[in-house]
C-alpha cells in the first residue's frame, strides 16, 4: 500500500485570507469554470503541484488512510461543475443554495486536492452575498469535523438533498457566519 503524498499546506491565517480573497474574486468574475480555476489558485499554495490545475486523470477520496470514494472521471467531474454553476447562474447568487452548491462542487470533484476549499468558498461568497458576515474560519470547521464532513458528503452523493448533510452545512453556517445585522 502506497503512504499518502503530503501535499503543500497554508497556514490557517493564510488559508482563512485565501479563502476571502476567493470569495472577493467571485464578485469581480462571471460565474464559470475558469473562475473556479482562479478562485482554486488563491486557495491552494504556489508550490502545489496541481495549483490551478483541474483533474486529467481518475482519482481516489481517502479518510485516514483508506479509500472513502472515488469521484467521477475527469470528463463526467466537468459536466458535473458545469451544471452546478449553471444553477446557480440560472437560480442567482441566493445563500438558500449554498449547501447544495456546496455539496455539488465537492461530488463533482473537478480538482485533484482542494475540491473542498474551492467549494467552501463558493458557498461563502452565496452566503455573505446574502448578508451573512464571516465569523469564524469554515475550512478550519471542516478540517476539525473531517470524519463527520465526508460521511455527510456521501450520504448526500447517494440521496441529494441528504439529511446528514443539510444538518452538517447548517451546523458550519451556525458556527462560522452572523445572520445578517446581528451575531450569532
Amino acid at each position: 500500500m502506497n503512504a499518502p503524498r503530503t501535499l503543500p499546506r497554508r497556514d490557517a491565517a493564510e488559508e482563512l485570507a485565501a479563502l476571502r480573497s476567493g470569495a472577493r474574486l467571485l464578485d469581480a468574475r462571471p460565474l464559470d469554470l475558469r473562475a473556479l480555476v482562479a478562485v482554486h489558485r488563491r486557495l491552494l499554495p504556489p508550490t502545489h503541484p496541481y495549483r490551478g490545475r483541474l483533474r486529467d486523470r481518475g482519482a481516489v477520496i481517502r479518510l485516514d488512510g483508506r479509500a472513502h470514494r472515488r469521484p467521477p472521471p475527469p470528463d463526467e467531474a466537468l459536466r458535473l461543475t458545469e451544471d452546478a454553476l449553471g444553477r446557480l447562474r440560472h437560480k442567482g447568487r441566493r445563500p438558500e443554495l449554498a449547501g447544495e452548491t456546496m455539496g455539488r462542487l465537492t461530488a463533482a470533484h473537478p480538482f485533484l486536492d482542494g475540491n473542498g476549499r474551492v467549494a467552501l468558498t463558493v458557498a461563502t461568497w452565496l452566503l455573505i452575498g446574502g448578508g451573512l458576515a464571516l465569523r469564524d474560519d469554515p475550512i478550519r470547521y471542516c478540517r476539525e469535523r473531517k470524519p463527520e464532513l465526508y460521511r455527510a458528503l456521501a450520504a448526500n452523493d447517494r440521496a441529494p438533498p441528504a439529511p446528514e448533510w443539510e444538518r452538517f452545512f447548517a451546523q458550519l453556517v451556525d458556527a462560522c457566519f452572523d445572520p445578517p445585522g446581528g451575531h450569532g
